[in-house]
C-alpha cells in the first residue's frame, strides 16, 4: 500500500505499529522518526513517539514531543488530539 500512496503518513505510521506489534521497538521507533520528518504536520506520530519516549524513561523527550504534537493540533484544529495531547502533558508533570 505504500508503494501505491507514498504520500499518506497513516500507511508509514501503521507500519510503525505493526513492527511495535511484532517485538520490533527499535524499527517501530525509526520509522516514526521518519514519519515525524517526511510529514511535520502529522499529529499521529508525536503521540506515539511520546508513549514510546515514556517507556524509554525519557521524559524530557516525551514532554517536547507530545508539545510539539500540541501545537500541530492547535494549527489543524484538532480538538480530540489536543486534548490527549494536554493530559499526557499534564500527567508528565505531575
Amino acid at each position: 500500500m505504500i508503494s501505491e500512496d507514498p504520500s499518506d503518513p497513516f500507511l508509514f505510521y501503521a507500519l510503525a505499529l505493526e513492527y511495535e506489534k511484532e517485538g520490533e521497538g527499535k524499527k517501530c521507533k525509526e520509522i516514526l522518526l521518519e514519519v515525524r520528518e517526511k510529514f511535520p504536520e502529522y499529529d499521529g506520530v508525536s503521540y506515539k513517539l511520546g508513549q514510546i519516549f515514556e517507556s524509554e524513561g525519557d521524559i524530557e523527550e516525551a514532554l517536547d514531543e507530545y508539545d510539539r504534537g500540541k501545537r500541530i493540533a492547535e494549527n489543524g484544529g484538532n480538538q480530540k488530539a489536543l486534548r490527549e495531547f494536554s493530559e499526557a502533558i499534564l500527567r508528565l508533570e505531575e
